[in-house]
Formats: C-alpha cells, sequence, structure tokens
C-alpha cells in the first residue's frame, strides 16, 4: 500500500487556515512521493454543541474542488475513537490508514480529552519514523483565521467578513447574505440546511423532520415495501447520516428553548437508535407515537402497519405550557390518502399536535417536506407553515 501524506482537522468551513495546511499536505505528496489524502470525522469531535459551517459532503466536495486531493477518509467519531489514547491514534494512523507523513495545525488536538497536541503529534511521528509538519495560525486582516471566528462573523451579520476569512465561495448562502425568497404558507423548492440558514436561533415553536432514509432503502429489497411504492421512494434523493445530523443540528438551532420537533422514523431506527444524531444538541426524546395506517402492507416477515414518530422537545424539558393537549392517544388511527406521495403523513395527526404545542402566530417548520401534508396540516390548525424541499415545490404548484 502506497504510503499517504495526511491531513489531519475536522476542517469546518475549509477556510485561509485550513487551505494552508492542504496545501503543505499536497506539497509533501509531491516532495515524497506518497498520495496526498485528508483524515477527517463525520460528527463534530469536541465537547458541547456547535453551528457547524459545512457538512461531511460539503467539506469532501470543497477540498477536493481547491485542491488534487482524491483521498479524503471520514472517520466515525463514536464511543471508541473518543476515548481512544492519543498514542493509540497515532498507531490507528500508520496501521489503517498507511501514514508516511502527518500535517496538521498549530491546534490540533487528538485523543481521549484532546491530551495529544502538536507537540506529542511531531515527538511521536518521529518515533514511528513518520515525517511530521505543523502549520501555523494564518492571519487575514489582523486576525487569526479559525471556524470559530466565522462563526462570530455570521453571528453579527458580517457574512461578507466571513467570506473574506473562508477565501472561497463554494457554500451556499451565509447567515445574514442573501438567499432564495422563501414564502410562507406555501411550498418552496429549495435545499432545507440552506432554509433553515436564513432562519434566526430560537424562533421556531414546533418543527417536523421526515427523512429520505438511507438505511431504509438499503433494507427494501427486503420485501418491507410494495414494489411500485419502494421504486417511488427510492426516487427520491436519500439522506445519509451526515446529512440528517446535520439537519438536526440546525433544527435545534432554530428550535426555541422548550420547542418540540416531531421526528418520523421507521422501525429499522427505532430499534437500532438514532442517538447518535442528536449528539451535540440540547434535544431530548420525550415520547413516541405510533401511526396505524389501518391497513396491512408488505413484509417477508411481519408486514408492515405501522410508522414511529419520535417526540423531541430542546431543553428545558416541560410539559406545562408546551403541551395543551391531553386527548392525543400514544397509537393514532388514520388511513393514507390514496395515490399520495409515497411520504405522506397523517395530516390529523399532524394538526393535533401542531394545536398541543403552538399559539396562534407560531411558525411551524418542516425542511423536508416532501407531500407538504404539514402545511396542509398548518392551514387546518390556523398555523403559519415555513418549509421546502429540494424536490417538491415552487409556484408553479401552488
Amino acid at each position: 500500500m502506497e504510503k499517504r501524506v495526511i491531513a489531519l482537522g475536522f476542517f469546518d468551513g475549509i477556510h485561509l487556515g485550513h487551505q494552508a495546511l492542504l496545501r503543505r499536505c499536497v506539497e509533501r505528496g509531491q516532495q515524497y512521493g506518497m498520495t496526498p489524502a485528508v483524515l477527517t470525522f463525520d460528527r463534530w469531535p469536541k465537547a458541547g454543541p456547535a453551528r457547524l459551517l459545512t457538512t461531511t459532503e460539503e467539506r469532501v466536495r470543497i477540498i477536493q474542488t481547491l485542491f488534487p486531493i482524491e483521498t479524503v477518509l471520514v472517520a466515525p467519531f463514536d464511543e471508541h475513537m473518543r476515548t481512544m489514547d492519543w498514542r493509540d491514534f497515532m498507531d490507528l494512523l500508520v496501521r489503517d490508514y498507511h501514514a508516511g507523513w502527518l500535517v496538521a495545525g498549530h491546534d490540533f488536538r487528538f485523543g481521549y480529552k484532546g491530551q495529544g497536541d502538536a507537540v506529542k503529534l511531531c515527538q511521536r511521528a518521529a518515533e514511528l519514523g513518520l515525517g511530521c509538519d505543523i502549520v501555523p495560525a494564518v492571519s487575514a486582516e489582523g486576525e487569526v483565521v479559525s471556524s470559530t471566528r466565522i462563526r462570530v462573523l455570521l453571528a453579527a451579520g458580517d457574512a461578507a467578513g466571513a467570506r473574506r476569512l473562508l477565501g472561497h465561495d463554494l457554500l451556499p448562502p451565509l447567515r445574514g447574505e442573501s438567499a432564495p425568497a422563501v414564502r410562507p404558507d406555501a411550498p418552496n423548492r429549495q435545499d432545507g440546511l440552506e432554509l433553515m440558514a436564513t432562519i434566526a436561533d430560537g424562533t421556531i415553536a414546533a418543527a417536523f423532520f421526515d427523512p429520505q432514509y438511507r438505511g431504509v432503502l438499503d433494507k427494501l429489497s427486503y420485501g418491507n415495501e410494495g414494489v411500485s411504492r419502494g421504486r417511488d421512494r427510492s426516487s427520491l434523493p436519500q439522506m445519509t447520516e451526515e446529512t440528517i445530523t446535520a439537519f438536526l443540528r440546525s433544527l435545534d438551532r432554530v428550535l426555541r428553548p422548550s420547542g418540540h420537533l416531531f421526528l418520523w422514523v421507521d422501525k429499522f431506527h427505532l430499534c437500532e437508535g438514532v442517538r447518535p444524531w442528536l449528539e451535540g444538541t440540547a434535544l431530548q426524546m420525550v415520547d413516541l407515537v405510533i401511526w396505524d395506517k389501518e391497513r396491512i402492507g408488505m413484509g417477508y416477515r411481519t408486514r408492515r402497519r405501522c410508522e414511529y414518530l419520535l417526540v423531541l422537545q430542546k431543553k428545558p424539558v416541560r410539559a406545562k405550557g408546551c403541551w395543551t393537549s391531553h386527548t392525543i392517544p400514544d397509537v393514532w388511527p388514520e388511513r393514507p390518502v390514496k395515490g399520495a406521495h409515497p411520504h405522506a403523513k397523517p395530516v390529523g395527526l399532524q394538526k393535533e399536535l401542531i394545536l398541543a404545542t403552538t399559539r396562534p402566530g407560531d411558525i411551524v417548520l418542516d425542511p423536508a417536506a416532501g407531500s407538504y401534508s404539514v402545511l396542509t396540516a398548518c392551514q387546518a390548525a390556523g398555523r403559519t407553515f415555513l418549509g421546502g424541499d429540494i424536490i417538491f415545490g415552487g409556484a408553479e404548484e401552488t
């Protein structure tokens, strides 16, 4: 296996500082005949939440657009990785990722509780026979470039300043920049993450999220859907775990304290768990509603009749004053509308949940609207809808 020059980091935004590091990675690869590569993580690796500038897919795309780096390794930042000793992490770089040379930023930390730093990285690299470069901080207009600084500029509404520190124009509109007009109480054809980037923090009373799960589609071949319905579902854009996590972090940001998020899940995710998606958020599971479709679906083993709605609340968790109805059963019977969108959800149930968790004048958000059943439910409940879909929506569909 050919040795690699590996650039280490999370690379949120791929700003000017990151670009200096990646440039050094490419130069070392050319100098020593090694393959330039990047090792990053599938989720935020530090304690506490962060308002990320980029999804994993965007980081990979921007890196490969700006630099001749074909190999971008996305490591799972799971419990095993989080608690790994810093020495073991470096052994992993050699054993599993074929490192021959390492490149990192001056503030790079790694290993359990960040016990490894730039000095230890170089010392251990020498012991392992690896080359090592530590790239110093990059300054622009008198200030050190960092993802944190860019987030601060965005929070202050200085999108132009944030763009200068990014040093590229490969991201969608940033918070504070002009973006496609989003019409309330109407379908909008727009990427949900871009839509949420235009929404101020803590302003949404309730939200619904119905992801197009890659994991479920992988199991459809086992007979869990009818042929035509499975084909219709499979034709829709599919969300990776990283995309779902990015949506949930954005939803956490825009929800007001004690606001509710209603997350539709398939039984596979219900059994396997969704807690990794919620890491770094203030969202907590508080209830579960089962949608009984009152008809039997397909399946090689049990035949599907239900879908599942996780009820999450942004901290502080409380029911008094936040949930006003006590007549909603935890098993809700409602037949699907025949011939509807393959992701259509029960309007009656969603209407009751909206009434229970919002007041007149509140905004209900659905960033992956699909069938726009939440829009219909909002119209019935007398609430303001804000939402869109990357495929469905637009003036011609109103």
